[in-house]
C-alpha cells in the first residue's frame, strides 16, 4: 500500500477505519501516507529493521498477522520466514501450524503460526504490492484472518 493516493483513500474509508479500529478519537482531519512533506519519508527508510518493533509488539502479547507476496522481489519470503523463525525462538514462540490456505476456491498461499501472537501468510502469485497484484487474497487475509483474529 505504498502508492500515496491509494493509500489516503483507502485508510480514509469509514468502514476501513472501523475495522482496524482506526479514529477512535474522531480526529478532524483525514488520515495521511507516508509520502507527505510532514513525515520526512526517505530512500534510506527502506532499510529499517523492523523486527525490533514486532519483538517489542509480541511481548506485550499483541497479536501480529503479517503477509508477503510469493513472487516478491524486494523481500523474498524465505528470508523473511527465517527472520520470523528466528525471533520466534528468541521469545520462546513455536511454530504451532504450517499448512495451505484458501482463497475463495482456490490456494491463497501457506499461512505459518507462531502461537497465538503471529501469523505469517504467504500470497499465492502476489508481488510486493500484495494489495494490487492479489488484491482478492489480500481482502481475504483482513477479512478472514485479521479483523476475525480481532474479535
Amino acid at each position: 500500500m505504498c502508492h500515496p493516493l491509494r493509500v489516503q483513500f483507502y485508510f480514509n474509508l469509514p468502514e476501513v477505519q472501523k475495522a482496524f479500529h482506526g479514529n477512535q478519537t474522531n480526529l478532524s482531519y483525514r488520515w495521511k501516507g507516508c509520502f507527505t512533506a510532514n513525515f520526512k519519508y526517505n530512500e534510506a527508510d527502506k532499510d529499517l529493521d523492523m523486527l525490533p518493533a514486532l519483538k517489542n509488539l509480541l511481548q506485550q502479547s499483541i497479536p501480529n498477522t503479517i503477509f508477503s507476496g510469493d513472487q516478491d522481489g524486494i523481500i523474498p519470503i524465505e528470508g523473511t520466514l527465517q527472520h520470523l523463525e528466528k525471533l520466534a525462538e528468541e521469545l520462546n514462540i513455536k511454530l504451532t501450524k504450517e499448512e495451505t490456505w484458501n482463497s475463495g476456491t482456490k490456494e491463497g498461499g501457506v499461512k505459518y503460526e507462531f502461537g497465538d501472537l503471529l501469523k505469517f501468510l504467504t500470497v499465492k502469485g502476489g508481488n510486493h504490492h500484495v494489495t494490487s497484484s492479489r488484491p482478492s487474497q489480500a481482502f481475504s487475509i483482513f477479512s478472514n484472518f485479521t479483523i476475525n483474529w480481532m474479535h
